[in-house]
């Protein structure tokens, strides 16, 4: 090889754009979930980790009672409010939906998924958006 082209070559390097880090950002991830729907019960359980590189402030999150055949009317979901969440850390979610239990959505009796769903209103800049719900069936 030429020493001019070699000088010339080694001039230039390739370099991967995964080298250049991106601000540190959190990522919600709802990881588990289960329902207590024995009688008197109707408990709806979920975790939730934040598995990014950084602290996020406030959020909500929506556990929502998918039914078949779904209810003209109240159709049931809770809504919980977290303070905040450190980077590595948990949070465990234990919310009773006998408060939205009504004849018109035939007392919870049709309830067959609970899907947990954090953060839905993107309140929280997050580095994957995609691992925010978690869908799971509701047993007799």
């Amino acid at each position: 090889m030429n020493s001019r082209l070699a000088v010339m070559l080694g001039l230039f390097a390739v370099i991967p754009t995964s080298s250049f880090a991106a601000d540190p950002a959190p990522d919600l991830f709802v990881k588990s979930g289960k329902a207590n729907w024995t009688p008197p019960h109707k408990t709806a359980y979920a975790t939730i980790y934040n598995v990014g590189k950084a602290d996020c402030g406030p959020f909500t999150v929506y556990l929502d009672a998918e039914e078949n055949p779904v209810s003209d009317n109240r159709r049931p979901q809770l809504q919980v409010k977290v303070n905040g969440l450190k980077a590595g850390q948990r949070i465990e979610i234990k919310e009773s939906f006998i408060s939205v239990q009504h004849p018109e959505n035939a007392n919870l009796a049709n309830v067959k998924k609970i899907c947990v769903k954090a953060d839905p209103k993107d309140e929280i800049k997050e580095s994957n958006e995609s691992n925010n719900q978690y869908c799971y069936a509701v047993l007799p």
